[in-house]
């Protein structure tokens, strides 16, 4: 899978609440992988949700330069 659609995924799934398979789902599959700014503020949305750390699933934004 690519990027997109896996981070389209893991969205999807921690919108629902259920960490626990988001987290094995991020092991699993996108470790690893690096997000794009958008991806990464997506999933960092998703997380804040439910008061995650969204560096737990990578998504790390960088600093503007």
């Amino acid at each position: 899978m690519n990027a997109v659609a896996l981070s389209n995924e893991l969205v999807k799934i921690l919108q629902t609440g259920d960490l626990q398979y988001a987290q094995a789902y991020f092991s699993r599959w996108c470790d690893g992988v690096q997000w794009s700014p958008f991806q990464a503020r997506e999933i960092s949305g998703a997380c804040q949700k439910w008061g995650v750390d969204p560096q737990r699933f990578g998504a790390t934004i960088p600093e503007p330069q």
